[in-house]
């Protein structure tokens, strides 16, 4: 059984209540830069960098228990030590309860669909981690248990076979990985990618080439040579894509942005600032940033990695044969929202403003003609809202989970199968 961990992160530029978030979630594939890849954010050089194994709700998130067992706290200390080694930040582990700028615990993350770590995160405007705001929960072993073989901890199928090649301390790793800013890496030996298998139990060449560039201030000075010879890429001016609008002053083709999201998979961006209330936004390539104001909007992107911020309204979304990532806006009114072509790895986040909870259960199939698919309806203290799935005949293959920030809901939908 191979196991994965995952990292769901917004751009520095999302703004949602004031904050700039990354959002913890089901799993997120891959973003590929040089195999490794970073989310926009880091921490700020010459910080120490605390820690601490929570023993309460922080930010929202709930764990399930406490790590209170010295084998299990020694993998992950272990696993902190051997980022310092690379990247020469400090981390300065706190008692447990202490205020710390990242908390650890264990959480039920629902290892049946072969989840085992979320993170979540959130930085400023300059692409600085805020302090305080690294939330890693780790696999409960109550859950999932914990077997000692060949000196490490493995976790351990529901059956008690040890066999689903995942350590805590690799889940650690994975985990620290992207609380210092790393995104998934397409190297499968890489402690960075989706899938935690024999393959990739520590850090590898790319983890370390991934550290050098990112963290060069702290590196040493051997490793700050070996950045600038191996890690640097050669300065390629892209070219943008373009973007075929249509509204209510007929259709154009509108060029690109230079992208400032911060996400390094985007290489083109279209943002409509707010000023239209209802158009359509079609993506004329890959691996683009999408952002549509208020109103009933149509967008679609093609191949790549894609970020669509659909913002409010009910709107029709189809998410190419890429890998995309869609966010949209409900308010927790009465509105209906229709995803076409979404596949394995796509994730949505349903944000709820305004509203205390949020009760999704599947409806069935709804929609007219090609629309029609499998239903969410979101009932909250406010109304009820929908989004349909085109062109799924049923719920097998989607997970559905509510987090709360800020002290809003925020309904996530994975496709796993």
């Amino acid at each position: 059984m191979i196991m994965r961990s995952s990292l769901l992160e917004l751009p520095q530029a999302f703004i949602y209540a004031g904050k700039h978030f990354a959002y913890p979630t089901y799993v997120w594939r891959s973003y590929t830069m040089a195999q490794f890849s970073t989310i926009g954010a880091k921490w700020a050089a010459g910080e120490t960098v605390t820690w601490s194994f929570a023993d309460q709700a922080e930010d929202g998130i709930n764990f399930s228990s406490n790590i209170t067992d010295g084998a299990q706290q020694a993998a992950i200390e272990a696993a902190f030590n051997e980022w310092s080694s690379v990247t020469g930040i400090k981390f300065q582990e706190e008692a447990p309860g202490q205020t710390s700028d990242i908390y650890l615990g264990y959480a039920d993350n629902n290892s049946a669909s072969g989840l085992l770590g979320i993170t979540s995160l959130a930085w400023d405007a300059n692409g600085i981690i805020n302090d305080g705001s690294v939330v890693i929960r780790l696999e409960d072993p109550n859950e999932m248990p914990l077997a000692s073989v060949n000196g490490a901890l493995l976790y351990e199928r529901p059956s008690g076979n040890s066999d689903t090649d995942t350590t805590l301390n690799q889940l650690a790793l994975h985990e620290i990985g992207h609380a210092l800013g790393f995104g998934v890496s397409s190297d499968p030996n890489s402690i960075e990618n989706v899938f935690l298998t024999s393959a990739n139990r520590g850090l590898n060449q790319t983890d370390i080439d991934g550290a050098r560039f990112l963290y060069p201030a702290t590196a040493t000075a051997a490793n700050a040579v070996a950045a600038a010879a191996s890690s640097t890429p050669a300065k390629v001016v892209p070219q943008l894509t373009s973007f075929t609008v249509s509204n209510q002053s007929g259709t154009s083709i509108v060029a690109g942005d230079t992208p400032t999201v911060g996400l390094s998979y985007v290489k083109s961006q279209f943002i409509d600032g707010g000023a239209l209330t209802g158009e359509a936004v079609t993506a004329n390539g890959n691996n683009v940033y999408i952002q549509t104001g208020a109103g009933s909007d149509a967008i679609k992107v093609q191949g790549g990695q894609n970020f669509i911020d659909a913002g409010a309204g009910s709107n029709l979304v189809d998410a190419g044969t890429g890998v995309s990532q869609i966010s949209m806006n409900t308010g927790g009114v009465n509105v209906w929202d229709a995803i076409q072509n979404l596949g394995v790895g796509d994730l949505v986040a349903l944000f709820m403003p305004n509203t205390l909870s949020a009760t999704p259960s599947w409806g069935g199939v709804m929609g007219m003609g090609g629309l029609a698919g499998e239903t969410l309806a979101i009932k909250t203290d406010t109304g009820i809202s929908a989004i349909t799935f085109s062109g799924a005949p049923s719920s097998a293959g989607y997970q559905v989970g509510v987090v709360n920030l800020g002290g809003e809901p925020v309904v996530l939908v994975d496709r796993v199968a």
